[in-house]
């Protein structure tokens, strides 16, 4: 069968109670919040690498979650740099 991580930088797996933000940063609103185990598509990373844009929250959408907070499967380096104007 084919990999549906090779689109992507691949999945990540939540290792703690985590939310989900608005934006890659602390003050970015809530989105939702994220059970241990969640797992999520990788779409994208901030520059730092310190967050990752994911797909999807319950309604569909892409939110950002702090990388300190999952267990990434696969490589960061493929994984584009989102987000920056």
């Amino acid at each position: 069968d084919g990999d549906p991580n090779s689109r992507t930088g691949g999945f990540s797996e939540v290792v703690v109670i985590a939310n989900l933000r608005a934006g890659p940063s602390l003050t970015s609103a809530i989105i939702e919040r994220a059970a241990i185990g969640s797992t999520y598509t990788v779409l994208g990373r901030d520059a730092t690498g310190g967050w990752l844009q994911v797909c999807c929250t319950t309604r569909g959408d892409a939110g950002w979650l702090a990388t300190a907070l999952a267990t990434i499967s696969g490589s960061m380096e493929s994984v584009p740099i989102v987000g920056e104007e």
